[in-house]
């Protein structure tokens, strides 16, 4: 072979495999075991108690209030706007007594007629403790079900139990919709109203036998006649809980209704989507999400992550109609190492099996959508949602394989959940979300599981994987772009902590508002200097802005107040090597392998810096050690090759190319694999 050859080689080799990236968070298991069909009364009791919060006025006991949302350590609280219209100050009592001061506001009607407001606002809290999240339903309630209501009256929490009398076709024009005949009384306001199996339908809203009857009317303004107002003047009324997605998109709690509303690609991919996507229940409470990827016979093989499925417990599975299946964890094969696993379920019933995409993701942000179940909630609907892809994401380090860094906001109990094309192909599983910087969220690629296939690991007959290797061509960005850009409120500018500034920042960066994500972390960083997060944001933005030394600056912040954080060592040394600096950079990679040993990256970048020192060995070392920890990673392979060619060994150059060939034949590549035999021949 001649070594000139092997120069050719380099000009496509980037195409081999995706190199590791990045991040952590866990799954949560459910703070309640979800039993099928209704619940005791005591346990809907005992699910009134969790969701719902004292509300204090100016520090007075005034109403009530339920918790119907997390987000990145922060917990949105639905209440009446009759109870905060005239405050000056608003905190909540949540259930183990803690009292957290809230930001508050109302919450706006779509239609722009703000001198006739719906009765809903919205609290946020922040807090490390975790909460329960209402759960969610999907239907509304009918007439003759029966309602449970709770709240707050004189300190004290009341539970009444009475049935569903109407649901209006629309809403009355404060937005009151469920009338119920239990016995709401003064201070129960905003607080939850649930249906038998414990999900929320609604809030309180106008107590029974009001002393004014001019809220009574239908938002176009009529007004019913006086037999039907003697009649509903007899009944306590509540805020349907669908209402608050038409109120306040930026909420969507029912975010499947939001995509369909929307129509178009965002629409058409969650149909796809829910028809090969199963639920994973452990036995714990615990659950995670997967994908139908194949059937043989009577037997569906579901695509997950490996954390999901890793403790000796029972699993079950629960398929798109609902049907819940037995998991035998005989059937569970993972690979050490990697966050990604296989599991078998057997049913006679017909569901949907993905097509996988194959084919090599852009490294520049392309569209993708995430789809799963959110855990830390009871009986949360399933959740759908739009961002952008990056396979050269490089700011973390993570010793399971993970690859895909991509903007969608996960949650607990979506690992193993699918991310899906355009088209509606999978092309990876969701694993875990960062929710301190910047907020990725991280997964392993279709690539990965094929290449493990090839080995026979996943014990899953080839023939049963349809694969489809054409990158995806849809152009109808306008639904995605109207699904992906949600409303943003920004913190308060007085009020507002640094923590909340943070959010912000990492909220607006999802939706790549970069010139405000600076100014949010700056904010940020005014409210709180001591938030390495913050810093290390600017400094990333800088970073990819090329300005270098100030992405040093801030850097060096970070790691002044959190010197054990690798990324921060790392993307210091990316940046001082951009400048030359490449002792300085070395000093950084190494400080990075010492607090991470397997910072695949930082290897190769080491290995890079020793190379271009003239250092050929120790750039092969690290090389070396880069290979070790992820097999796949393209560049150090890259890097070892060119280094191999500069020191004139013949021998371990090719050997290398001949591991480039095996790849990319179990790759199913034989484009390339036919090229790099070329360049051995």
């Amino acid at each position: 072979m001649k070594l000139h050859k092997l120069s050719h080689l380099l000009l496509f080799f980037v195409l081999l495999f995706p190199a590791s990236p990045i991040i952590i968070t866990g799954c949560n298991s459910s703070l309640f075991a979800r039993k099928p069909g209704t619940l005791s009364e005591s346990e809907l009791k005992d699910v009134l108690k969790e969701i719902t919060v004292k509300v204090l006025v100016d520090d007075k006991e005034a109403a009530s209030g339920t918790i119907i949302k997390k987000q990145n350590g922060f917990y949105t609280v639905l209440t009446n706007y009759h109870v905060i219209e005239n405050a000056k100050s608003v905190k909540v009592v949540t259930p183990d007594n803690q009292i957290y001061p809230v930001e508050f506001s109302k919450v706006d009607r779509q239609d722009n007629k703000k001198d006739d407001l719906y009765d809903l606002a919205k609290l946020t809290f922040s807090s490390e403790t975790t909460y329960l999240v209402a759960g969610l339903g999907e239907e509304n309630i009918k007439p003759g079900e029966k309602v449970f209501a709770g709240g707050y009256v004189k300190g004290n929490l009341q539970t009444t139990k009475g049935t569903a009398k109407l649901f209006l076709n629309q809403p009355l024009i404060k937005g009151q919709q469920i009338a119920y005949d239990n016995d709401i009384q003064q201070g129960m306001s905003g607080g939850a109203i649930i249906n038998e199996k414990g999900y929320l339908v609604g809030i309180n809203s106008k107590l029974a036998n009001p002393v004014l009857q001019t809220d009574f009317r239908y938002l176009q303004g009529e007004q019913p006649d006086e037999k039907t107002l003697k009649e509903w003047g007899n009944y306590s009324w509540g805020i349907a809980v669908n209402l608050v997605d038409e109120a306040a998109p930026d909420l969507a709690l029912f975010p499947e209704r939001v995509i369909r509303k929307i129509g178009g690609i965002p629409a058409k991919v969650l149909d796809i989507a829910k028809q090969s996507s199963v639920q994973i229940k452990q036995a714990n409470g615990g659950i995670g999400s997967g994908v139908i990827i194949a059937k043989d016979n009577d037997i569906y093989y579901v695509l997950t992550a490996a954390h999901v499925v890793e403790n000796k417990q029972e699993y079950q599975v629960v398929a798109p109609d609902k049907q819940v299946y037995k998991v035998d964890n005989q059937t569970i094969r993972t690979r050490q190492g990697l966050d990604m696993a296989v599991l078998q379920f057997r049913s006679s019933q017909v569901y949907q099996v993905a097509t996988l995409g194959d084919y090599k993701l852009s490294d520049k942000a392309q569209y993708v959508f995430l789809y799963g179940w959110k855990g830390e909630e009871l009986n949360h609907p399933s959740l759908f949602s739009v961002g952008t892809i990056e396979t050269n994401t490089d700011f973390w380090a993570k010793p399971r394989g993970y690859e895909l860094a991509y903007s969608n906001q996960g949650y607990p109990g979506m690992s193993g959940g699918g991310i899906w094309d355009t088209e509606g192909r999978l092309v990876g599983i969701h694993n875990f979300a960062e929710k301190d910087v910047l907020g990725y969220s991280l997964g392993l690629s279709i690539e990965s599981f094929l290449f493990y296939q090839k080995d026979g690991l996943w014990q899953l007959p080839q023939a049963k994987l349809t694969v489809a290797k054409i990158e995806p061509k849809s152009s109808d960005f306008n639904s995605i772009n109207l699904a992906f850009f949600p409303n943003i409120s920004a913190p308060d500018p007085v009020n507002g902590s640094g923590k909340d500034w943070l959010n912000y920042g990492i909220q607006l960066w999802r939706i790549a508002d970069i010139d405000n994500v600076i100014a949010a972390m700056e904010n940020a960083i005014g409210k709180d200097p001591n938030s390495w997060q913050a810093f290390y944001n600017v400094a990333w933005i800088w970073r990819g802005q090329k300005k270098y030394d100030q992405a040093i600056a801030d850097f060096t912040q970070a790691i002044t107040i959190n010197p054990q954080f690798a990324a921060a060592y790392y993307n210091r040394g990316v940046a001082y090597s951009k400048q030359g600096k490449t002792e300085l950079a070395i000093a950084d990679y190494t400080q990075a392998i010492i607090i991470n040993s397997k910072y695949e990256n930082a290897y190769y970048n080491r290995g890079n810096a020793y190379s271009k020192q003239g250092n050929l060995d120790q750039a092969i070392q690290d090389y070396t050690q880069a290979i070790t920890i992820n097999p796949l990673n393209r560049k150090a392979y890259y890097g070892r090759i060119l280094t191999y060619i500069l020191k004139g060994n013949k021998q371990e150059a090719i050997k290398d190319l001949e591991t480039a060939k095996q790849l990319f034949q179990q790759q199913g590549n034989t484009q390339n694999a036919q090229k790099t035999q070329e360049l051995l021949n």
